[in-house]
């Protein structure tokens, strides 16, 4: 956090509660898991994945001995529920879900939740809440009088592309891909989201930044995991921005609002409604935006080919380009 916010922080401002769990390889639309501990238990041993995360996750340098939180969990699980052998097989964060696909280890420990994963592999129930707190510093005078309520917070400006020290030009691109994904592990750390009709949009997927021109023309930035950033203006974004300003009062039904990424494109972002969905206000965007047909490719498929339904690697972007 000390990279992100000024150096003095001294007084906090929002607590936020996260979940940790544990997860297996059985696909997130099979909800039995009745055969894959069947399979563990033929096998004699459950392989856990273990990548370090303190104080949940262990490891000791010297012996090589796991302990913390999560490896008492997963101990207890394999020698008193299954009575089998556990096994700790040594990993890092970017294969715990990859390793789970393969058939590495049978569970991996201390994973947080996210869409994405559930898309491909079992959650438990959350083990464990964890507090986190954001602060920031109590001299800021854009905090002035402000409480504990997040409303106090959700204000323009609060949160700009200058406050990481960087302005949105193509020079910087990596810089900004770097921010936004540190920036998406905090948010998603401190605050919880959730879609008000689609229980598996629980997190904040994508940051943009932001910075106002004029009233009507903002540049616009958006970071994508693992590292890069979206050299369009981004509509999903742009309409977003849009949201926010119209919860605000800063524009109005038929407004009209000019997007500009990183590169220059431009898209036209016009406030034509509002609606509700599941409850909850929402705007109606209509996005424009020009583009020119470059090329044309035909794709195929041999019957025979063993990759023909694809493959899968674990990231190999890493931060930045």
């Amino acid at each position: 956090m000390v990279q992100l916010f000024p150096r003095s922080l001294r007084t906090l401002m929002v607590a936020a509660t996260a979940a940790l769990g544990l997860i297996s390889q059985i696909p997130a639309h099979a909800a039995d898991t009745t055969g894959l501990w069947q399979d563990v238990q033929k096998a004699g041993v459950l392989r856990c994945g273990a990548a370090v995360a303190a104080p949940y996750v262990m490891r000791d340098a010297s012996s090589g001995t796991y302990r913390g939180y999560f490896v008492d969990l997963c101990r207890d699980f394999g020698e008193r529920v299954l009575k089998v052998k556990v096994e700790f097989v040594d990993t890092n964060w970017d294969n715990l879900v990859a390793g789970l696909q393969s058939s590495k280890w049978d569970m991996a420990m201390a994973l947080n939740q996210t869409p994405e994963r559930a898309m491909a592999v079992t959650f438990s129930v959350p083990a464990t809440d964890y507090q986190v707190s954001l602060v920031v510093n109590k001299d800021n005078p854009k905090f002035a009088g402000a409480s504990a309520s997040v409303a106090d917070y959700d204000k323009p400006d609060v949160i700009d592309v200058e406050q990481v020290g960087l302005t949105i030009s193509a020079d910087n691109a990596r810089a900004l891909a770097t921010a936004g994904v540190k920036l998406k592990g905090l948010i998603n750390e401190q605050l919880r989201v959730q879609h008000p009709l689609i229980a598996e949009l629980n997190e904040v997927a994508y940051v943009m930044f932001r910075h106002r021109l004029d009233d009507h023309t903002w540049q616009t930035c958006t970071t994508l995991p693992p590292g890069r950033v979206d050299r369009s203006p981004c509509g999903t974004g742009s309409s977003a921005n849009l949201a926010t300003l119209s919860a605000r009062g800063r524009v109005q039904e038929g407004d009209v609002l000019t997007s500009r990424s990183t590169i220059g494109g431009e898209f036209k972002v016009q406030l034509l409604g509002h609606t509700e969905v599941g409850g909850r206000a929402a705007v109606l965007p209509r996005v424009t935006g020009r583009a020119w047909l470059y090329g044309l490719q035909q794709l195929g498929v041999d019957p025979t080919d063993p990759l023909g339904a694809g493959f899968m690697l674990s990231d190999t972007w890493g931060e930045g380009f």
